[in-house]
This record gives C-alpha cells, sequence and structure tokens, in this order.
C-alpha cells in the first residue's frame, strides 16, 4: 500500500536534510517506501545490487548516547525497566527542534498493542515515564506527557541502529529516517556499518 501523502511529504522532507547516498533525485528510483499491515513503513530496494553497492548512506535523525553511570545508577530504581526507559537519558533534547521530536513519532513503527498500551494511565511503564518526566528537566521541556515518551521509547526499541560491537561505534547510535525502515532477516543479504565520511 502506498504511505499516506502527509507521511510521503515528512519523508521528502527529511532526505535533503539527512540522505547522503543516493542523491535526493535518484532516490526514488532506488528505494521506495511501503505501508503494510505487518511492518509499517517500510523501505525496499528497487534496483538490483552488487556485492559491496552502497545501499543509502544518512545521517541519524536523532542520535541516543549511553546513559552515564550515574544515569544508570538512577535508572536501578526502576528495576527491569531501566534499560528500556535509558534512552530518554541518552538524547539531548535541549537542542532537538520540534520538527525532530514530531518525525520520532510520527515516521517509525510502532506496534499496535503498545499504541493502546501507551494510553493506559496504570500501565507500570507509562507510570515509570511519569516520574522520569517529574524529575529530568530536559524531558520537561519536550512539553510531552508519558504517554508520548512511552510510545517513543517504544519505537527507539524498535527502531535504533547501535552497534554493540564495537566501543567507538557509540557515538553513532540512533534512529534514521530511511535506514530504520529496512525490515529485518535472520538471512541478511546486506549489512548496515557506521563511518564518520
Amino acid at each position: 500500500a502506498s504511505v499516506p501523502k502527509n507521511t510521503a511529504a515528512q519523508f521528502d522532507d527529511w532526505v535533503g536534510e539527512k540522505v547522503r547516498w543516493p542523491s535526493p533525485e535518484h532516490l526514488s528510483s532506488c528505494l521506495e517506501i511501503r505501508k503494510s499491515e505487518a511492518l509499517g513503513v517500510n523501505e525496499v530496494e528497487r534496483c538490483s545490487v552488487q556485492a559491496g553497492d552502497v545501499i543509502i548512506s544518512e545521517d541519524p535523525l536523532l542520535r541516543i548516547r549511553e546513559p552515564s553511570r550515574a544515569e544508570m545508577q538512577a535508572l536501578q530504581r526502576f528495576g527491569e525497566l531501566g534499560p528500556f526507559l535509558a534512552p530518554a537519558l541518552g538524547v539531548a533534547w535541549d537542542s532537538m527542534s520540534d520538527k525532530t521530536k514530531n518525525a520520532a513519532l510520527e515516521l517509525f513503527f510502532a506496534h499496535p498493542e503498545m499504541l493502546r498500551r501507551a494510553s493506559d494511565p496504570n500501565n507500570q511503564t507509562v507510570q515509570a515515564c511519569q516520574i522520569l518526566i517529574d524529575n529530568v528537566p530536559p524531558l520537561q521541556a519536550t512539553g510531552w506527557d508519558a504517554s508520548k515518551l512511552f510510545l517513543f521509547l517504544h519505537i527507539v526499541d524498535l527502531n535504533i541502529h547501535k552497534d554493540d560491537e564495537r566501543a567507538a561505534n557509540a557515538q553513532f547510535t540512533g534512529i534514521f529516517v530511511f535506514g530504520s525502515k529496512f525490515s529485518h532477516s535472520c538471512e541478511p543479504n546486506s549489512a548496515w556499518s557506521f563511518s564518520t565520511s
């Protein structure tokens, strides 16, 4: 199915800002954004690719740093929810535009069950999100309520690109408007990598 017009317009807007390869005028001939019930908004390659070809190169919509030791200790109060909540402390909220915050909530897959849970004020994770908002001033500045923070954390959980094998690549951890749309395969025929160039 096709992507709704307003969503397609948002993707078009981010192409020039984030995608380095292919060029914006060639992107639609190489990659197609689709929407399905099972995968939400996803991306497929439209042309043949040879070994060693770059499919896409892009900057992240937002970077997510590893929480500091003190932040990790503070998250221990949440028990098993701590790792899920950690990305909320790893985003530079103060420097993030409303456009970026909206894209983080609107352009990424979120499981329908999580959308339902996000609206439940009795959900333990939603309550933990409210505690974070109440105690972390940069989160208060987002203007988000606990359900939006919960949704954001779920989106990060499903869409993050992170290299756990190389500590030097921790600086590249983030969510990517286009790269995060490729579906996972247990037998992949491509791989992602990080680079400063």
